[in-house]
């Protein structure tokens, strides 16, 4: 029963905007807080025992007053009922017929209870008119009426702001909690509710950013959250299909593309073209290097990210001997063993990327780890002694199909790129949540380091 009233509320208020769910939060608080205030001080809550307490302390004045009076000598022109009529004007005299009065037995018992033996059958309760009802719990107005000796009566009559001061400290403090705590609870709902599709909204937003194929959002919250959400879900479709077209396409490009190379190069082995034979024969391999680093680059794009706890020591001296198999003066430094969080392929195909142009441009390269204090982070730093990248090119040289101008002017036999390793080592890094920094050596030389999140498990 209480899971369909939730869920039909909250239906209901996913049909509104922000605004008139933070409006009608507001109002609910309020009526709510106010309802519970005038519960708590009606007295509904407040049991027969402390009414009676509170009875008494009304009373108390009264009875302080006739302890200290024999009832012997308890004229109305007596010193001490003059003196207390004049200055205190709850107490008065008057003639007082028990006959004619109505009797409040319990407040007459309680009353009694407080009193010296020999006052007690001379005291009585009467109820009071209902303009002077208490303030606090609900209880019947009265009067405490003693017979004094010349026959008249010393009446007592409790004003309403004495009654309202009996009201204990602790009563008073829990009102104002039960106040203020529907407020703080419903604004703590408010925050959850409100607060979650926007949340959900941007969590989503950074995903997509790092990772294309993401899973569309869930169209829930308040009515301009699902709007947004729905046109986050429809831009991500389009986008995807973006990529996926674009893949597509220049898959298909280079897959056609080296049918004719083939041809190409067997034709190359019939025919003998000389001295040019060597140059047809590299700018093949030029084309076929550049249709892979083309589609390495849409695969880095379109590849889902599985993140999990890598020991990327491990990581690193498998990237390396896989240069040393290969003849390449490529060396690990200072080996220590931390695990990361990462994706272990993004990972090692921008490590792959970052060790093949250093011995590409520098012959020789090193690889260590370092750990970054200030933002958690694991860096695998890649320093070579090549002759490193000018600081105003540092940011182009890491977008696609961006050269140096260097290498562009370079000799025939120099080592030529298309500007896309850097690149997909970029990509591949962030998509991970890590970083890439290029820095120079002094005096010659490049560094790159790799940032990856420390996996924090380690430490629980």
């Amino acid at each position: 029963m209480i899971g369909s009233i939730a869920t039909i509320a909250r239906r209901e208020l996913s049909g509104m905007s922000i605004r008139s769910q933070i409006l009608l939060l507001l109002v609910s608080s309020q009526i709510l807080a106010h309802a519970i205030t005038i519960f708590v001080i009606s007295g509904v809550l407040v049991g027969e025992d402390r009414k009676d307490q509170l009875r008494v302390d009304i009373s108390d004045v009264f009875i302080g007053v006739l302890r200290t009076i024999d009832p012997a000598q308890s004229a109305s022109d007596s010193f001490a009922i003059a003196s207390l009529v004049r200055d205190d004007t709850r107490f008065t005299t008057g003639m007082f017929e028990s006959d004619a009065q109505p009797s409040m037995d319990r407040e007459e018992d309680l009353v009694r209870a407080e009193l010296p033996d020999a006052w007690r059958p001379f005291v009585h309760a009467t109820p009071q008119p209902r303009e002077l009802q208490f303030a606090g719990p609900r209880i019947e107005p009265f009067s405490l009426v003693a017979e004094l000796s010349d026959g008249t009566a010393l009446w007592f009559r409790p004003s309403p702001n004495v009654v309202a001061r009996t009201i204990p400290l602790v009563a008073a403090t829990m009102t104002l909690m039960l106040v203020g705590v529907p407020l703080a609870l419903l604004a703590m709902w408010a925050g959850a509710y409100l607060v979650a599709p926007v949340a959900r909204l941007s969590s989503g937003v950074a995903q997509f950013a790092e990772d294309a194929q993401t899973n569309l959002l869930d169209e829930s919250g308040p009515k301009e959250v699902r709007k947004a959400i729905k046109t986050f879900n429809v831009m991500q479709g389009r986008l995807r299909e973006l990529i996926d077209d674009r893949a597509q396409t220049l898959a298909a490009i280079g897959h056609d593309m080296r049918t004719p190379l083939t041809r190409l190069r067997l034709r190359l082995e019939e025919v003998d073209l000389g001295d040019a034979a060597e140059g047809t024969q590299r700018d093949i391999e030029g084309l076929e290097a550049m249709i892979d680093d083309a589609l390495e680059f849409l695969r880095s794009e379109s590849k889902s990210v599985e993140l999990g706890p890598v020991n990327v020591t491990s990581l690193c001296e498998t990237a390396v001997s896989e240069f040393a198999d290969c003849g390449k003066a490529v060396e690990l430094i200072g080996e220590r063993q931390i695990n990361v969080t990462c994706d272990i392929a993004l990972t090692l195909r921008a490590l792959n990327n970052v060790l093949e142009n250093a011995l590409k441009y520098a012959g020789t390269a090193t690889v260590s780890l370092m750990e970054s204090t200030s933002d958690n982070l694991v860096e695998i730093v890649v320093a070579d002694q090549g002759p490193g990248i000018p600081d105003e090119m540092m940011s182009l040289v890491q977008k696609p199909f961006n050269r140096l101008p260097v290498v562009e002017a370079g000799a025939e036999d120099a080592p030529r790129g298309f500007g896309l390793g850097l690149a997909i080592a970029v990509e591949c890094m962030e998509r991970q949540g890590g970083r890439l920094a290029l820095s120079n050596n002094k005096p010659v030389g490049l560094t790159v380091s790799l940032g990856l999140p420390r996996d924090r498990r380690n430490e629980l």
